[in-house]
């Protein structure tokens, strides 16, 4: 059995969501490293207004979880017609640090920053 790439199936997607009026698309897969220490999902979502959603969150899972929990989410919108990136957002958490990332496009980039630092406390 084979599978294919996120890439390929983006592709795929823009291909057969240019045809259609609406699509939407949602992958999964696991990542492993002789065995698995996470999960991706990924959401590819176009609207009616020719705006591109994408979505990906990825997790760290089993014993990794126990050694360093990892979370991940980013999210952007991009406009087809014309072409060009309008909002692009990303968050990361871990046992020492939150970080949020927000980029705002609008002729020029606009970003804005939040991160926050934690430190262990022992019991």
């Amino acid at each position: 059995m084979w599978k294919l790439s996120p890439h390929i199936l983006l592709i795929f997607f823009l291909i057969f969501s240019s045809i259609a009026h609406a699509g939407e698309l949602k992958v999964c897969y696991d990542a492993s490293f002789l065995f698995k220490i996470g999960e991706s999902c990924i959401s590819y979502k176009l609207s009616d207004d020719h705006v591109l959603n994408v979505e990906s969150e990825q997790e760290t899972t089993g014993i990794i979880d126990l050694m360093h929990r990892i979370e991940q989410k980013v999210s952007s919108e991009v406009s087809l017609r014309p072409f060009e990136s309008l909002y692009l957002f990303f968050y990361e958490k871990n046992e020492h640090k939150t970080m949020t990332h927000h980029y705002y496009f609008n002729e020029k980039i606009k970003y804005t920053s939040n991160s926050y630092r934690f430190k262990k406390q022992k019991v």
